[in-house]
């Protein structure tokens, strides 16, 4: 895969690749980030979305720090996912780490366990 960064900032990276599919890389720098300043970047994904039209999304989460506010996917459903749709996005992955902080239903580690 030929990649080429199409929008960065001290949280993300956007990524097109040759095969027709953007990615949005978060950064561990999101530990410190607003509701505001993630909703930006999904902003910004989202319209390098509809402007290149990709047939497959991916949202690299495994190092994303955030914690979800109060009513973010709330908000994501109804801000974000009607662009990916406009987009003509065929397919949507996540690629998540073992503690997935922005999903609630993520399992979390036990005590003890590494």
């Amino acid at each position: 895969m030929t990649d080429d960064v199409v929008a960065k900032d001290q949280w993300d990276q956007i990524i097109f690749y040759d095969e027709n599919t953007l990615e949005l890389r978060w950064l561990p720098s999101t530990r410190n980030a607003t509701d505001d300043e993630v909703r930006e970047t999904m902003k910004l994904f989202t319209a390098e979305a509809e402007k290149r039209m990709p047939s497959l999304l991916i949202v690299d989460t495994t190092e994303f720090r955030y914690r979800w506010g109060e009513a973010m996917m709330e908000w994501r459903n109804a801000e974000i996912i009607p662009g990916y749709n406009r987009a003509g996005v065929k397919k949507l992955a996540f690629i998540a780490g073992y503690e997935a902080r922005w999903c609630p239903q993520a399992p979390r580690r036990r005590a003890g366990r590494g």
